[in-house]
Order: structure tokens, then C-alpha cells, then sequence
């Protein structure tokens, strides 16, 4: 007893069910001097299952060798009233009672040693069975606890963005559960963190739930370099004191600062000039920078969050992007899978749009019928969950949904996309909004490439931009 409280007491918290069970086990096994251990649950139809064992294989448990020792152990379960059995001269049987209808059972046995358990007596085996029973509990009490904290997050998390109207805001479902397994642990450390994705995949949100998790006190700053002119990087990262330059009249706070004790995302990293790779890379490492035209170093405490849809790895290659960064940045990369990968999710997410946007428009709820909901979970949707988003807005506001593919390769039909834009007589403000939304969706939120938004609209990038602040559009917060 006092050997296996030492062990017990020596132990770290263990996060995952599994091992705490089998670290259980593999005390026992050390401590009463046994060769083999083995911990049992019962579903209480008489079948045993093996949640941790320690020098028995599942291969072993399930041998001709084993058959007998096993149905011995499968009526312990059923013993009245339940108590420690020995079985022959080797072999011993405490039945773990943690409060479910049936007992759980620690099996040890030592082939080679005669009489290994027999120096034991029945008030010790007791006192044993009560040990290994507590520290049974305390390990599933754990983990219905971890289970129910991380509920109660993504919880939080989908109606804090919902409310906030981002332009993206994904429901967890089944398609993103290792992943948010990854993130519960990933969120609590400061390591830097690169998401991979698609566009549209909703990159940005989860570096906010990152955020939100981590319980940071510093804001979450949200940057994307494609947007900023690369004369004008330096100030808008480290800022810049009053008079560096000619039209610097007040001291201007940049990015880095502003992150201090919370998180920086940078979104699109890839889209960073090779000359501000090397500045930057150099604040990673130090942590420390000089405004423009300043005179002091500053420390910033921030978490680096990047979100890229490249592939980084073949643009260094190319020498588009610096490897020693990518090294730096990518210390956890997290793939975002497409929504085509996780067509579980597109009813739980349609859903949960169509009663946000039911809310926020006054409109009735919109109900679908079956083809509908198998046209929408079918559909290939390369915009991701911002072209669902679209799609579901849209038939709030008509109170119509409008059946997607009817034409290959397109998403919503062509001629509804055209009436939203000149419906009615808008201002020519409001008619510049609604065709910045139109050529996006055409583009499926993609910016750059054939095909993409400059492409389509023939502008330089730094007009695209002014004009999408203007109309408070974000087609890279993915």
C-alpha cells in the first residue's frame, strides 16, 4: 500500500485517458511484484474489454492460452457480493468498484513465480482494490471533465463568431474533431503556429478560437501584408516615432507592439516580400525592435499566429520564401481540411447559418427539403465554407435557395448572382459594394492567379484594397 500511494503521488497529471490507465496498471504490476497486469471493463453482458495491460498483448489475450483465464475473469463481474479472487497459486483478480452498474477488474498474474500473491490477506487486497478503484475515478472524472470544458468552448467559440458577423464562421462538427483535439493543446503553449488551407476554409477564425483559448491578455491583432505597399511595411509593423520622415507629425504604434501579451496573425504570409522576411525573421528571434527613426529597443511579448494558402515548402524551393523562416513560423502547422473533405459538417453549418441570418434579417426560417440538402452536402464548393456562407445569406434574403451546379464548374446560377448586383436603383456606392461581392464570388474569394479578382478586374492590388476597407470587405480573413 505505502509502495503503490508513493508511486501514485509521484505522478504528473495525466491528460489523456489512456495513459493515466496504463500507467495504473503498470504501478500495480511493479509494485505487487508481478509479471503481467491487465485492467478490464465490462459492458455487463459478460464481455470484458481491455482498456490497459502491460506485458499482454491483445494478440495474448485473445490465444487459446488465455480462453480459460478469461472466462474465469468474465464471472468475477458477476460475483455477489464482489470481492478479491485468487486464481490457483499465481494469479489474483481485484474487482474496482467506481461507481458504474459493474466492477472494472485489475488482473495480475506471475507464471514464473509460485505463490507470488500469497503473503497477501484479504483485508490488504481490500485496502488495494480501494486504491486502484480511486485512482480509476479520478481518471475518468478527468476526462469527462476535459470532455465538457472542450463543449462548452466550441460552444462559446461559434456564437462569439456568429454574433461578430465574420465573414466565416465554422461550425465543429465530426470532420474537424483531430483537430481541434490538436488545437485544445496547442492553444495553452506559445509555440508559433502556421495554418494550412484553402481559401475560404476559415483560417482566421480558428486562429482566433487559438487566441481565445490561450486565455492571452493582449488583443488579437490580425494582419495581412498583401495589403500593405512594402515602403509602408516598416511602419505599419514597428511604427515609427514623430518626425523619422516627412509627414511623421505623431509617434505611431506598429503591429509588434500592439500584439504585446496577445496574439499577432499574420494571414497570407506567403505574400510577404523577401526583403521584410529578413526583418522580420529577426524580430521572431529576438523579440525585441526599434520604431522607425527611434532610438530604443522594444520588447513584445506576442504569440505568432500565420495562415498561408501556398505551399511554403515549394516556395522556398523556388527562393520566393525564406527557409530559416518557414523553420520559425511553422513550429505547429495545422492543416484546415476544405469543406469537400468534411461534408458531415455542411448541414450543421448550413444550419446554424440559416438561423444567424434569420435573426439578423427578420426573415422566417428557411426550411429544405431533402434534394435540396443533398444538393448542398454534394456539391464540390470551391470557395469553402465563405461560398456556403454566401449561398445560405443569399436564400434567407430571397427565401429561395437556388439549387447549385447547373452549370459545370459554377457555384450558385450565374443570372441570381447578376439581379443581386443592379436590383432595385442603389447608390453608386452601393452598387460598387454589391459588384466587389459579385466579382468575388465569381472568383470564389481568390485575389490572385487566373482567373481571380485583380485578374478579372484589371486594377493594381493597392486600388483592390482601398476599395474592399472601403466597403469593409475581407476576402482574405480565411
Amino acid at each position: 500500500m505505502e509502495r503503490c500511494n508513493r508511486a501514485f503521488n509521484a505522478l504528473t497529471t495525466e491528460t489523456r485517458q489512456e495513459n493515466a490507465l496504463f500507467r495504473l496498471a503498470a504501478i500495480a504490476q511493479m509494485e505487487m511484484k508481478s509479471e503481467r497486469a491487465a485492467l478490464f471493463r465490462s459492458d455487463g453482458q459478460g464481455q470484458l474489454t481491455c482498456v490497459a495491460s502491460v506485458n499482454l498483448t491483445r494478440m495474448e489475450l485473445e490465444s487459446e492460452a488465455m480462453r480459460s483465464c478469461m472466462t474465469w475473469l468474465e464471472r468475477r463481474v458477476f460475483d455477489s457480493p464482489p470481492g478479491c479472487r485468487r486464481r490457483g497459486r499465481n494469479g489474483l483478480c481485484l474487482p474496482l468498484d467506481i461507481g458504474e452498474p459493474y466492477p472494472w477488474l485489475l488482473y495480475l498474474d506471475s507464471t514464473f513465480t509460485d505463490g507470488a500473491f500469497a503473503h497477501l490477506d484479504e483485508r490488504e487486497l481490500r485496502l488495494l482494490s480501494c486504491l486502484f478503484a480511486s485512482e480509476v475515478r479520478s481518471a475518468l472524472r478527468l476526462k469527462r471533465v476535459r470532455d465538457e470544458e472542450s463543449r462548452h468552448q466550441k460552444e462559446r467559440f461559434q456564437s462569439v463568431a456568429l454574433q461578430e458577423d465574420r465573414n466565416i464562421a465554422p461550425v465543429f462538427g465530426g470532420g474537424l474533431g483531430p483537430l481541434l483535439e490538436q488545437v485544445r493543446h496547442v492553444s495553452v503553449t506559445d509555440a508559433p503556429v502556421l495554418i494550412l488551407g484553402e481559401t475560404g476554409v476559415g483560417k482566421e477564425v480558428m486562429a482566433r478560437q487559438i487566441h481565445q483559448m490561450s486565455r492571452r491578455c493582449g488583443p488579437f491583432i490580425a494582419v495581412h501584408p498583401a495589403s500593405t505597399p512594402e515602403s509602408l511595411f516598416e511602419s505599419e509593423f514597428f511604427g515609427y516615432e514623430r518626425g523619422a520622415f516627412t509627414g511623421a507629425a505623431h509617434q505611431k504604434i506598429g503591429f509588434f507592439e500592439m500584439a504585446d501579451e496577445g496574439t499577432l496573425f499574420i494571414d497570407e504570409v506567403g505574400d510577404i516580400p523577401l526583403g521584410i522576411q529578413v526583418k522580420l525573421l529577426r524580430v521572431l528571434q529576438e523579440r525585441q525592435f526599434m520604431r522607425v527613426g527611434g532610438t530604443r529597443e522594444i520588447r513584445s511579448r506576442f504569440r505568432l499566429i500565420a495562415a498561408t494558402n501556398k505551399n511554403l515548402w515549394e516556395e522556398t524551393e523556388k527562393g520566393t520564401f525564406r527557409e530559416d523562416l518557414l523553420y520559425r513560423i511553422s513550429v505547429v502547422p495545422l492543416r484546415l481540411p476544405p469543406l469537400r473533405e468534411r461534408r458531415e459538417d455542411i448541414l450543421l453549418m448550413a444550419h446554424s447559418f440559416m438561423e444567424h441570418f434569420s435573426r439578423r434579417y427578420n426573415r422566417p426560417m428557411l426550411r429544405l427539403n431533402r434534394d435540396e440538402m443533398e444538393n448542398l452536402r454534394n456539391y464540390a464548393w470551391p470557395g469553402n465554407i465563405r461560398e456556403l456562407k454566401n449561398v445560405i445569406e443569399r436564400a434567407v434574403i430571397l427565401n429561395e435557395y437556388t439549387p447549385l451546379g447547373k452549370r459545370p464548374g459554377n457555384g450558385p446560377a450565374a443570372d441570381a448572382r447578376s439581379r443581386l448586383v443592379i436590383d432595385g436603383f442603389p447608390t453608386l456606392e452601393e452598387l460598387e459594394r454589391r459588384y466587389l461581392e459579385h466579382v468575388l464570388n465569381a472568383a470564389s474569394g481568390n485575389i490572385y492567379g487566373k482567373g481571380g479578382v485583380m485578374d478579372r478586374l484589371r486594377i493594381k492590388r493597392s486600388t483592390l484594397y482601398a476599395k474592399l476597407k472601403k466597403h469593409r470587405l475581407s476576402p482574405s480573413s480565411s
